[in-house]
């Protein structure tokens, strides 16, 4: 299992930009429809300040219309969520928020304009449902999601044509399929019910028949295609689709980088990562540091480990604001980094500094098997084959790992009792990944009767990730969904976010050899 998996805030964040926020143009004079769209052009690009200052022009100009104020509350999310740490910023997006939702009142008081009305409500309430799901309060997210629901079905209820609406819509529905069981059952018995094939195809419906929205709707279409039923290749084209339309949009070199990254192509990946100017640090400080982080994450999976930790030393230091996940993630590299040089007391003080919470559990359950086991020469080279593993160097880290495992046979005793099934798993996935299923398949089963008795449960949970991932390969769908079950036991969301995102892709690939 690999933590260059995470890029979980940003998703956060983007899919909340594919939010539609105005509505159909036919319905506004075209003089503001086309003030709308230059601050459409200007935020797409990620130029904030420009966003910002037009969103205001719009204000001033047609103070009776509420879409400018409903586009500064988003832009405001846009900045708080990129620079969660900020208090004052969380007080000024509710005000932006309340502002809003009175301004569509007023509009809707003076003109009447039902469908117009419903529509930016809806927009608000999601607003303030997303900024809920970033705080992790899934009820109240839920909660003003259903209130924006609700608006966006009398949309759609008075003018089915309102293909806008339809992207709100599916949003809801397929993200509220993915709460976590127990949410989703007391928000089932609230009345709150998601469907998420019918989520999927009304963000498409907008993709294809949408008017201001098209590319939000095919935004957030590939953006849920590829994070959650790992569709990458679509995904990847329709992000590169829209580089090519706003090449300004750093947050998408993010998204493409980290798809070449993920997948060990590592010129490709550096290429888009520093592709992101420095200067965005000033508006959005998280896609700087996003950008930081990816770098240093190259540098540790290429076992460069003092140019990675100069860089996670710089974010470190840095005066920009991070989010608490990120601040997390680097007070881990930063704690592994520390103890690949043998300098305990220096790994446990970063260690020691990532919270328990819901936004940085995945690295303090990742971090815990450090805390537990001081490193050793046996664990530092299961780290080294491990990310040889990263960068697609399939056979050496095959190599490595078996020779390791040869030389773990010869000990007595391991001071890290999660080390064997680490070592085994690891060649395990070499084979996997060259194709060599059968031999794959042998490996992952000499290991699981000791990987079920490993005090880490979070890697446990991943070996089962990878060993189902090897099954299905094998069309053994039964067996695989047994162990993806498994894996079930890991405490992070995070972990639990990609089993569900696995038994999807296995569900779909049982139905599909049914029907053939």
């Amino acid at each position: 299992m690999r933590a260059r998996h995470l890029l979980l805030a940003p998703i956060l964040v983007l899919i909340a930009f594919c939010a539609p926020l105005k509505g159909n143009p036919t319905r506004l004079p075209p003089d503001l429809t086309a003030a709308l769209l230059k601050g459409k052009r200007l935020l797409y690009n990620l130029d904030v300040a420009g966003a910002e200052a037009q969103m205001q022009h719009v204000v001033q100009a047609y103070p009776r219309y509420p879409h400018g104020r409903v586009y500064l509350a988003y832009i405001t999310f846009i900045k708080y969520a990129m620079n969660m740490p900020n208090d004052s910023l969380a007080r000024v997006l509710l005000t932006d928020i309340d502002e809003a939702i009175q301004a569509t009142k007023r509009f809707y008081q003076q003109t009447g304009d039902e469908v117009e009305y419903r529509f930016n409500l809806g927009l608000c309430y999601g607003i303030k449902g997303f900024y809920y799901g970033v705080e992790r309060n899934y009820f109240k997210t839920y909660w003003f999601g259903k209130k924006g629901k609700g608006n966006l079905e009398k949309v759609v209820a008075l003018d089915s044509t309102y293909e806008d609406a339809y992207l709100g819509l599916g949003i809801y529905h397929y993200f509220t399929a993915l709460l976590p069981g127990i949410v989703r059952f007391m928000a089932s018995i609230l009345g709150f019910h998601g469907d998420r094939q019918k989520g999927i195809q009304e963000m498409h419906r907008t993709a294809e028949r949408g008017l201001l929205f098209k590319e939000e709707a095919w935004f957030t279409y590939a953006t849920t295609r590829y994070f959650l039923e790992g569709a990458y290749q679509e995904g990847l084209t329709i992000f590169k689709w829209l580089l090519d339309r706003y090449p300004g949009n750093a947050a998408l070199r993010l998204m493409i980088g980290y798809h070449y990254r993920r997948n060990g192509h590592i010129l490709q990946a550096r290429r888009y990562f520093e592709a992101v100017p420095d200067s965005i640090g000033r508006a959005l400080p998280d896609i700087f540091n996003w950008k930081t982080y990816n770098l240093g994450t190259i540098y540790f999976m290429e076992n460069r480990f003092q140019q990675a930790e100069a860089l996670f030393s710089k974010m470190d230091r840095s005066r920009l604001a991070r989010s608490p996940y990120l601040q997390a993630a680097t007070n881990f590299y930063l704690g592994l980094l520390a103890d690949l040089k043998f300098n305990r007391r220096q790994a446990l003080a970063y260690y020691q500094k990532i919270p328990k919470n819901n936004q940085t559990e995945f690295w303090y359950y990742l971090s815990r098997m450090h805390v537990d086991y001081p490193m050793d020469s046996l664990t530092y080279r299961w780290v080294v084959a491990d990310n040889l593993l990263s960068v697609r160097n399939y056979e050496a880290a095959r190599r490595l790992g078996l020779r390791l495992w040869s030389d773990l046979l010869h000990r007595k005793t391991v001071p890290n009792p999660n080390l064997k099934p680490l070592v085994v798993d690891l060649i395990a996935r070499s084979l996997l990944y060259q194709g060599r299923l059968k031999e794959a398949r042998h490996e992952f089963e000499r290991i699981l009767a000791e990987a079920k008795k490993m005090p880490d449960k979070i890697r446990r949970s991943w070996i089962y990730i990878h060993y189902a991932r090897c099954l299905r390969a094998l069309g053994e769908y039964e067996l695989a969904r047994r162990y993806l079950d498994r894996a079930h036991e890991a405490d992070d969301q995070y972990t639990r976010l990609i089993i569900a995102r696995e038994r999807h892709v296995l569900d779909k690939l049982k139905k599909q050899s049914k029907q053939g």
